[in-house]
C-alpha cells in the first residue's frame, strides 16, 4: 500500500514499518542501534535540527573543559560574544569597524529578547534538557 503523497509530490515515509526499505527491495531488520541512527538522520534535514547542535556544542565544550559545572554559562558567553571568524563572515560590517563589536553584542541581545524570542526559549530549553544527560 502506497502512503498518500503529500503537497508538492513527496511521499510520507514511515519509519517504524521501514517502507522506503522495502521499495528499495531491501529485506533486512535493522538493529535498534540502526534504527535510532537512521531515525537521527531522516529527523535532522539537511542542515541538522537545533537538539544535535546544541548537544554537540555542549559535548565539545565538556570534552574542552573537563568540568560539566560551568559549561552552561560558557555555552551561553559564546552564544552572545561570537568568535571574530563568525563576525567576518555573517557581520562583515562590525568585522571592518571592530570598534563597533560592543554594539553588536547588544543588537545580538536584543533581537534575541524581541525578535528571535521562540527559537531562543527553544535553544534554552534544548540546553536544559542536554545538560541534564551529558553529566
Amino acid at each position: 500500500k502506497v502512503p498518500p503523497p503529500l503537497q508538492g509530490g513527496a511521499v510520507r515515509l514511515d519509519i517504524e514499518e521501514h517502507y522506503f526499505l522495502h521499495t528499495l527491495n531491501f529485506e533486512c531488520k535493522l538493529s535498534e542501534k540502526e534504527e535510532q541512527f537512521l531515525n537521527r538522520i531522516i529527523m535532522s534535514g539537511a542542515y541538522g535540527n537545533q537538539d544535535l547542535g546544541v548537544e554537540s556544542k555542549l559535548k565539545k565544550l565538556r570534552d574542552t573543559e573537563g568540568n560539566t559545572k560551568h559549561i552552561k554559562w560558557k555555552y551561553y558567553f559564546d552564544r552572545i560574544f561570537v568568535p571574530l571568524d563568525f563576525i567576518k563572515d555573517v557581520y562583515p560590517f562590525y568585522y571592518r569597524h571592530k570598534i563597533l563589536i560592543p554594539v553588536l553584542w547588544f543588537i545580538r541581545i536584543f533581537k534575541a529578547l524581541t525578535i528571535n524570542r521562540k527559537r531562543i526559549r527553544s535553544e534554552l530549553e534544548s540546553v536544559n534538557d542536554t545538560m541534564k544527560n551529558i553529566k
